[in-house]
């Protein structure tokens, strides 16, 4: 229930418990995959460091998906490390397949609904859209994550009526989750509507009120309708469910510089470097530092 929330921090803390569990352990794909979506992708990746058994997955697993490549794809994701991301989600598809041929035919509907759609935005992101759109093709059309990812991937084209008709899809589909609503938001805050983003926001925290994302993103929407003095509040806010996040503290330093916060601003910035960020966050870092 917290990971449909959005509230990995609380999803974290039961899953260090007994809920799912490997001889008495917390089961390492499914920590690391949490962690990456909550953007602690350093604690992510050393989940997976040091443990062996973690290459074989035993059977059987709480979550289908909680799997050593599943896991890998999402750090990647976070990373915004496509060629990872694709790598990793394509061995996963050859896996899960492969299982289901043997024995698991839950595992066949587990690749169409939750590992394509992220595949094809990962081949989208990557700059093949042939590839990403073959996959498309294919996703069933009463699937959450289907029609979010078909969403995403008509964003990246900037077809944004294109992009809006599947984030309605998704939303009429499963209206309770934040996730759709964010995805929304983020389309109109790249379109440039930042009233349109900022009330999608709202909604999405309101369904979700431990999710993050898009109170980070509210936070950007409002530093580009220059009230950054507004925007801290968010950033404060979104610190307290994703702390590790490099671009909100990135973004929280923006807002401060804006402010006049010149301490406030330098001590954000110093954080954010010690966090992971894109290679275009790292070079935005590097221009709101000089």
């Amino acid at each position: 229930v917290s990971e449909e929330e959005g509230d990995f921090v609380d999803a974290l803390v039961r899953l260090r418990g007994k809920e799912a569990s490997l001889n008495g352990d917390p089961w390492p794909p499914k920590l690391s995959i949490d962690l990456a979506r909550a953007h602690d992708v350093s604690a992510a990746a050393s989940e997976l460091q040091d443990k062996p058994h973690v290459a074989a997955d035993p059977t059987p697993i709480p979550d289908p998906a909680a799997n050593t490549f599943h896991a890998l794809a999402m750090i990647a994701l976070a990373r915004k490390d496509w060629k990872s991301a694709i790598r990793n989600l394509s061995a996963e598809i050859a896996e899960a397949g492969a299982t289901a041929a043997k024995e698991h035919e839950d595992d066949k509907a587990l690749v169409v609904r939750e590992i394509d759609p992220l595949l094809a935005w990962a081949y989208a992101a990557s700059g093949d859209q042939a590839k990403a759109d073959a996959i498309l093709r294919n996703l069933p059309a009463d699937c959450y994550r289907c029609a979010r990812m078909h969403g995403r991937v008509r964003a990246i084209e900037h077809a944004w009526g294109a992009a809006a008709y599947w984030f309605g899809v998704a939303v009429m589909q499963a209206p309770s989750p934040p996730f759709a609503y964010a995805d929304w938001g983020d389309m109109l805050l790249q379109k440039g509507d930042f009233d349109g983003a900022i009330a999608k926001f709202k909604l999405a925290n309101d369904k979700g009120p431990h999710f993050a994302d898009p109170l980070e993103m509210w936070g950007e929407a409002l530093i580009a309708k220059n009230r950054s003095d507004l925007a801290l509040t968010k950033f404060e806010g979104a610190a307290k469910y994703a702390p590790n996040w490099g671009r909100l503290h990135l973004k929280w330093g923006e807002a401060l510089r804006w402010s006049g916060d010149k301490g406030g601003a330098h001590k954000q910035f110093t954080t954010a470097a010690h966090l992971d960020l894109s290679k275009a966050e790292r070079t935005e870092l590097a221009r709101l530092q000089f």
